[in-house]
């Protein structure tokens, strides 16, 4: 059976059987269709057979490649974005982006991005010129809630404690400031979740 199709290049007749095994078919709705996964979605199979094929038959692949605005994906880094965020933004996937910034001879963070989580809990935001950013750019983001909400950056003997003892729950009210010999204290006179108990 043939199915003609309307596209913007004119019109495309596909034989919906296995029409991919026929070179002049592939071409031509290869050409029709623009990009690999288009016209494996136009077959109905999978982007991989279909690079099989034009493989076989020898029918060269378009050049992909979409040039990012460096600038531009340095300005969204800045404001914090993370990776998915700063390919949607570009027009591309983030591995696509990371693989162009790898290209360009630039550092990409694959595994730290925008805001991560730590492994005690904490959440961390990336903000590369913060005085108490760490080697990665990350600042604990309690500390830049409270400091925003004290138009300040904390001085080096203050801290901000969790009032729920939640480590992800930034919400301003849930913050206290305190210096850190009265948060040791605090939390020295607590007693602790996993004590153990002893046993008679």
């Amino acid at each position: 059976m043939v199915i003609i199709t309307a596209t913007k290049t004119g019109v495309l007749m596909t034989d919906t059987g296995k029409g991919y095994k026929n070179p002049e078919v592939l071409r031509q709705a290869y050409e029709a269709c623009g990009s690999l996964l288009k016209t494996a979605e136009h077959f109905g199979v999978s982007k991989k057979l279909i690079l099989v094929y034009l493989q076989r038959y020898s029918i060269e692949r378009r050049a992909m490649k979409k040039e990012i605005d460096l600038a531009e994906y340095s300005r969204l880094k800045e404001k914090g974005l993370s990776m998915e965020e700063m390919a949607q933004s570009l027009g591309v996937s983030a591995p696509t982006l990371r693989s162009r910034l790898t290209e360009a001879g630039m550092k990409s963070d694959s595994y730290h991005k925008g805001g991560i989580r730590t492994w005690s809990g904490y959440i961390k935001l990336h903000r590369p010129n913060h005085p108490r950013a760490d080697a990665k750019g990350y600042v604990h983001e309690h500390t830049l809630v409270m400091e925003e909400h004290l138009g300040r950056f904390l001085a080096d003997n203050e801290l901000v404690h969790h009032r729920n003892e939640v480590k992800n729950d930034n919400r301003l009210e849930n913050l206290e400031l305190m210096d850190k010999w009265e948060h040791k204290s605090h939390h020295s006179s607590q007693p602790r979740p996993n004590a153990r108990k002893n046993k008679i």
